[in-house]
């Protein structure tokens, strides 16, 4: 181990994202990358494709990353293994090695969002490393309470303090993908929530990006705000005896949400993806352009396969006075037929599966 530790002090003189090494006959998967609040998700993917490619194919594991953000997204990032040890390391060539990594793990660089990646082939990996990590910030999740103060909207708003862990959480992502036509993410059609929310919910929180996420304009800005507080007013009216309230940002609490809530449903995210295999619940995730395909992940989190995402630059000028009008009806579209969920969509290609 201590040899590994000397090995990463060396990779600041390393350029490339993922590169393979030999380290005295044994295979080493180097990866470098900022952990950090921003873009968290493709972060983490990135952290989380590199390890599981390493497991696969035998190599050791060797992370170079810088760490910044607040003191819980210190803890979280400090506490996934920057260099862990193959329990039976491949002995290889240099050349050898970039072959395995090519062939078995396609997606490692520059993002691995494709299906073909090695992430889904490890989620008991992904879990006992997330659920290490939040360990580090919270020492009960379910002991946590949050000031109703510190939520962004609240229906009804009353009480004093909610609990850290929801009965079902939401992902919403807004104010990149406001306009877009074709684009990798998009919306959920809220009559999605409404059949796979329990009837029995007592908490339900709207998780959402801060309005000025990537430098977004005031009007992208005015329209999620207004948008996302529809979502908590739409679902309250279905919920009456909930709590429906907006969680904006504080992503290190967003994880711990998603990971413990008793129902998980998100959009089209790399954010939601990890704390998602993370949750032992039941999870629904809108595919997209994310993923090229949805591959099995475990008995427990499940592709939305109708409807398909929605993407309001399609169908709406988003500069059209009328247009939060517009929104609200795009949003809520009756369903022609009961939301459909499945565990696998289609099984990843033999090439990819060799390791």
């Amino acid at each position: 181990m201590k040899d590994l530790t000397n090995m990463r002090s060396k990779l600041s003189k390393v350029t490339d994202t993922f590169q393979p090494a030999i380290w005295r006959g044994e295979a080493i998967f180097r990866g470098i990358d900022d952990l950090k609040e921003d873009q968290m998700g493709n972060r983490l993917s990135k952290y989380f494709e590199a390890l599981a490619c390493s497991d696969i194919v035998g190599f050791h594991f060797v992370y170079r990353a810088k760490i910044t953000g607040s003191n819980d997204t210190s803890k979280f990032f400090s506490a996934l293994p920057q260099v862990r040890l193959h329990p039976n390391p491949r002995n290889v060539s240099w050349y050898q090695a970039g072959y395995l990594l090519r062939k078995t793990c396609p997606a490692a660089t520059p993002y691995p969002h494709a299906w073909s990646g090695a992430w889904n082939r490890r989620p008991l990996l992904i879990k006992d490393i997330i659920h290490t990590a939040i360990g580090m910030v919270y020492e009960n999740v379910n002991s946590v309470r949050i000031p109703v103060g510190n939520f962004s909207y609240t229906m009804p708003y009353g009480n004093h303090t909610m609990p850290l862990i929801p009965s079902a959480a939401v992902l919403f992502r807004c104010v990149d993908i406001l306009d877009k036509v074709v684009h990798p993410y998009g919306f959920v059609n809220f009559n999605v929530y409404l059949q796979l929310i329990p009837k029995n919910a007592t908490t339900i929180y709207i998780l959402t990006e801060p309005l000025n996420y990537l430098g977004q304009g005031k009007s992208h800005q005015m329209h999620c705000k207004e948008l996302s507080e529809y979502v908590v007013d739409f679902l309250h009216l279905h919920y009456p005896k909930s709590i429906v309230a907006i969680r904006r940002g504080h992503p290190i609490d967003s994880v711990a949400m998603m990971m413990h809530t008793q129902t998980l449903i998100s959009a089209p995210s790399t954010f939601s993806l990890f704390p998602g295999i993370a949750n032992q619940n039941t999870v629904y995730m809108m595919p997209g352009g994310v993923w090229r395909e949805q591959p099995f992940v475990q008995h427990n989190f499940l592709w939305i396969t109708y409807p398909e995402k929605i993407s309001p630059g399609a169908y709406i000028n988003v500069s059209a006075p009328n247009v939060m009008t517009q929104f609200k009806s795009l949003m809520t579209r009756p369903l022609l037929k009961p939301v459909e969920v499945t565990a696998e969509v289609k099984t990843a290609p033999d090439a990819y599966l060799q390791y």
